[in-house]
């Protein structure tokens, strides 16, 4: 199990544009890759979306990063670099946004968003307005929130459970909430634990979760 969960890495695009989300309910769209032109309009119904068969991108993989020596130095934590890991898989702590960011620069991520993904998943039209914020994740991801027109997951490596929540769930989640994962909560963090409704997500490589904006996610491999 720890080799699955270490020898993994999730591409993590933000295209920034700020919005209220009013959704009260909400379902899973899915979609296959030779449908992604109906992508935009659906997004419209501001639910999540799965976009199967998009292919694993060679960006961001275990073999990848072998390859790559200047990045084996990376602290991962104060006891664990990159190059420990790829070595000898152990259980990884959840990286901050510092690291994710110093990562995902490392290897290129936006320069290959930018060109690779973006234009299949937006289209033709002019995306002037959107700013790309992209972090690189190795293992699990705790609760964070979507601030994003769009937040892609997508997995290169093994497979993970997504957890959702629309953002009106924040109110019965515990103070100290970020970080922590949907499915492991229990009464003890919260009284109200049975008024959160979420939804899990089984993600597997090739394979894209959008996530619309102010909703509350984790990643858990």
């Amino acid at each position: 199990m720890f080799e699955i969960i270490l020898c993994v890495a999730i591409l993590f695009f933000v295209l920034v544009f700020f919005y209220k989300q009013t959704t009260d309910q909400f379902h899973i769209l899915q979609v296959e890759a030779d449908k992604i032109s109906t992508v935009k309009e659906l997004l419209t119904e501001k639910n999540p979306i799965v976009i199967r068969g998009m292919g694993i991108p060679k960006i961001l993989t275990p073999e990848v990063l072998a390859a790559t020596p200047r990045l084996h130095g990376m602290p991962l934590s104060p006891t664990l670099r990159l190059g420990d890991l790829l070595g000898a898989p152990t259980e990884v702590p959840q990286l901050d946004v510092a690291l994710r960011k110093q990562l995902a620069s490392e290897v290129g991520l936006s320069v290959w968003a930018e060109h690779s993904l973006l234009p299949v998943f937006l289209g033709s039209n002019p995306s002037w307005f959107l700013n790309m914020d992209s972090q690189a994740f190795i293992g699990s991801v705790g609760m964070e929130k979507s601030v994003a027109y769009s937040t892609l997951v997508y997995p290169t490596n093994g497979t993970f459970m997504c957890s959702i929540a629309l953002e009106s769930a924040e109110k019965y989640l515990p103070k100290s909430w970020k970080g922590k994962f949907i499915s492991d909560l229990t009464l003890g963090d919260t009284p109200l634990l049975r008024e959160i409704q979420f939804i899990d997500v089984v993600l597997r490589p090739g394979h894209i979760l959008h996530i619309p904006p102010h909703w509350i996610y984790s990643v858990k491999s």
